[in-house]
């Protein structure tokens, strides 16, 4: 599930929440010296102007740092992700912070940013020269979200002004209290917060902040957003939603904390600690390059022919992709609740007025789960937003690799992806209207030999020579000429992993057989014709998870399953359905499951009951989900369910069979005895058959 923090700061919402910086450049004072006449908030705002003043004289710090963000949704589709790191600063220029996924070092001259995991990587640029130009150079460099931009800020850039990007966005001070915390003496302040410091409009949020009384120094700083994260949640689906339709999820918690551990306060660090040597790491010339790895999933698109996808727009129509052939093509995933998504879409509404009478598309991919059309309408209206929509891209997401939005791709005039950014910073649309542009000329975007920074490629095309070697033997053709291509010119969006040959038509050529989203896909026999059997009652673009073709009722059936995962691994809105050849439904059922239970199905048909009809059978290994350790879960094998669906979708036989089964199929009546599931189940295989007392 795709989630969004909705914060002024983030550029896209991601499954793992980034960080949250409360920055700002002004002091935010004001509001606290106002209620001085309370002595503890007197006492609160006196401990906010030692911490500032203590901040701006440190000479070196060596600290320990967590950052925890806490998400909870009435779906249980939770979220609670801690980052842990290092920072070490000596004043002025010479810092290092090692985080999980990344480490920041600058010697005074020369700063480099290293990201490990599978391809080590680190690029060197110039350290930046004051202030401002670490502002600038953190704005550009939203992939920083595996650390946290709010303790760089504070403790390496603020000065000279010390503890704005702390303290900067307090709306004010409600009290304070003396509290101990790791055995140390402190004071617990508390109060509000503007939720966007550079819009103090938008709204607030509180916050809470602990003190070492020894020190002056901050250890732990903490945003609740619940109750403003609940009230721009209700305010959105009450535009989006109607009465009836399916809500989105409600916030049940919000929290970012951010605690520090101070080792060392204006003590020499260790010699060696800013060289920024990083052996192993390959060195890179552009930031987008050392963090190629992060993306390769969404840019392994690059350079391939696009998913295509089918979805209705606001007025019922129903389209494709590949309807849209000949022309350059900008796909923007977002969702009504995504703050960054909906700041960036003014740029895409002008690039779609800028191109108008040019063959350019934008077409917003939308992921508000349910939405209601002529609720979404009026919703865009009220902000100018008239480029073409796409409902219920949520179904079609998946094989775009959307794993946050806004994530915008750039698709060619032949149906190829020439990029995709995850986010929209500032300065990108025009950039993006430059790519459109040499897209309309037929030009490409960038080469991989000299690519700037700002242009598209593909980071997996920049391999080592001894890759490209080895790619050239693989690739080698031989006797090209000798083979003929005869083009069908049929599209199709096929990524099922088990397709098959089937008879359908019963003229004794097996057909090629196989699922896409919401239909199946038959090719016959000699190639050369395709055909797709949309599936009455499944949602556009909902992905056939499993599925089966044969007799069921004395004709050919397609039996499918659908549902969607959760986080926790388990399966919802499972349902079993029973379609004609030509896509007629015949029946369906739901499997009962939730947040906790799931269940994996597989799908046959068989004469079990000797009626010469052939029925539907379910093979449900049924399961719980239990939390192991922090962010993961596992399955928990409940019970293997045998199911026989009626002629009308109900059950009816059903049998606990054991504990876990892996597969089965149906052995049809001999000279021995009737027709029977044979399942292998519990490390063993097992027949059962109908008729029993």
């Amino acid at each position: 599930m795709i989630r969004c923090v909705l914060t002024a700061a983030c550029v896209a919402c991601v499954v793992v929440p980034g960080p949250a910086p409360v920055m700002a450049r002004a002091s935010g004072f004001a509001a606290a010296r106002a209620a001085a006449e309370d002595p503890a908030v007197e006492a609160g705002r006196r401990a906010m102007a030692r911490a500032a003043a203590a901040l701006s004289s440190l000479k070196s710090l060596d600290a320990a740092y967590e950052v925890e963000d806490v998400f909870e949704f009435d779906d249980g589709m939770n979220s609670d992700v801690t980052r842990t790191g290092r920072l070490r600063f000596e004043r002025p220029g010479r810092v290092r912070v090692d985080g999980e996924d990344a480490a920041i070092v600058a010697d005074g001259s020369t700063l480099r940013l290293a990201v490990g995991g599978d391809e080590k990587a680190v690029v060197s640029v110039p350290t930046p020269a004051d202030a401002a130009g670490w502002e600038r150079w953190f704005s550009e460099r939203h992939e920083l979200y595996a650390m946290d931009q709010v303790l760089l800020r504070v403790l390496v850039v603020d000065p000279p002004a010390p503890g704005a990007a702390l303290f900067g966005g307090v709306k004010a001070i409600t009290g304070s209290r003396e509290e101990a915390r790791g055995g140390k003496p402190g004071l617990r302040v508390n109060g509000t917060a503007h939720h966007d410091p550079s819009n103090p409009g938008e709204g607030e949020v509180g916050f809470s902040a602990w003190f070492d009384a020894a020190t002056g120094l901050p250890g732990e700083w903490v945003l609740d957003r619940t109750e403003f994260m609940k009230k721009a949640r209700e305010e959105r689906a009450a535009i989006v939603f109607g009465e009836g339709d399916e809500q989105p999820p409600a916030v049940l918690k919000a929290v970012k904390a951010t605690r520090i551990e101070i080792k060392a306060v204006d003590a020499p660090i260790a010699a060696g600690a800013f060289a920024g040597e990083f052996p192993g790491y390959a060195a890179k010339d552009r930031f987008t390059d050392v963090f190629a790895g992060m993306f390769d999933q969404q840019r392994a698109l690059i350079g391939r022919e696009a998913p295509d996808f089918r979805a209705k727009d606001l007025d019922g129509v129903e389209y494709s992709l590949n309807d849209l052939r000949g022309r350059v093509v900008v796909v923007d995933f977002w969702a009504t609740w995504c703050a960054p998504c909906v700041k960036g879409m003014p740029a895409l509404q002008r690039l779609q007025e800028e191109f108008a009478g040019e063959a350019v598309t934008v077409i917003g991919a939308n992921m508000d789960k349910g939405a209601a059309p002529e609720k979404l309408r009026g919703w865009l209206e009220k902000r100018s937003i008239t480029f073409r929509q796409a409902l219920g891209a949520e179904g079609f997401a998946g094989s775009y690799a959307v794993k946050g939005i806004p994530h915008l791709v750039l698709i060619d005039a032949e149906g190829v992806v020439r990029d995709v950014k995850i986010g929209l910073k500032p300065g990108e649309g025009e950039e993006l209207k430059a790519n459109v542009r040499r897209l309309l000329k037929g030009e490409a975007l960038a080469t991989p030999a000299g690519t700037p920074e700002t242009g598209v490629t593909n980071p997996r095309a920049e391999a080592e020579p001894a890759a490209n070697e080895a790619l050239a033997r693989l690739t080698a053709e031989i006797n090209p000429d000798r083979v003929r291509e005869e083009k069908v010119g049929a599209r199709v969006s096929v990524y099922d992993q088990w397709p098959r040959m089937l008879d359908l038509d019963g003229d004794g050529r097996s057909e090629f057989v196989a699922a896409e989203p919401d239909r199946m896909r038959v090719i016959s026999a000699d190639g050369r014709e395709t055909r797709a059997v949309r599936l009455e009652g499944v949602r556009t673009n909902q992905p056939i998870s499993v599925w089966h073709a044969g007799e069921v009722g004395g004709r050919t059936r397609f039996v499918t399953l659908t549902g969607r995962w959760n986080n926790q691994g388990a399966m919802l809105d499972a349902t079993v359905w029973c379609h004609a050849a030509d896509g007629a439904l015949v029946w369906k059922h739901p499997l009962s499951v939730d947040e906790k239970t799931g269940a994996r199905v597989l799908l046959t048909s068989g004469d079990l009951d000797g009626d010469g009809k052939g029925e539907a059978v379910a093979l449900v290994n049924a399961y719980t989900t239990e939390r192991f350790g922090r962010d993961s879960w596992m399955q928990k094998e409940a019970a293997a369910m045998l199911m026989v669906f009626g002629e009308d979708g109900s059950v009816r036989h059903s049998k606990r069979i054991g504990k876990s089964a892996t597969a089965f199929f149906i052995a049809p009546a001999d000279d021995q005895g009737p027709a029977a599931a044979v399942v292998l189940i519990d490390g063993r295989v097992q027949r059962f058959v109908l008729g029993g007392g």
